[in-house]
């Protein structure tokens, strides 16, 4: 489905904000970073990050409204409470 190909999508991109996350962190373990290095990772990063919130707002967040709103208000409930449970560090 057009969801599922989504979510891959945006856990493949995950996967490539840690890789950069990591790149960027080279920079800084051998003494003094090279700007342009850094620079060019944080630049890198940047697109890879907008690609990601465009993804979610015009593919993710738009399939996961629809499945929440054809949800009982009991099951919405659940998610609702899961999720805030999550942000707080619960689950």
């Amino acid at each position: 489905s057009a969801g599922a190909a989504s979510v891959s999508a945006a856990l493949r991109d995950h996967d490539e904000i840690l890789g950069r996350l990591a790149l960027i962190g080279t920079c800084y373990g051998g003494g003094a970073p090279i700007v342009e290095d850094v620079g060019a990772c944080m630049a890198g990063l940047s697109e890879i990050m907008a690609k990601h919130e465009r993804r979610e707002e015009n593919e993710l967040f738009p399939v996961w409204g629809a499945y929440f709103e054809q949800q009982s208000q009991a099951v919405r409930d659940e998610l609702f409470a899961r999720a805030l449970g999550m942000l707080q560090g619960d689950g």
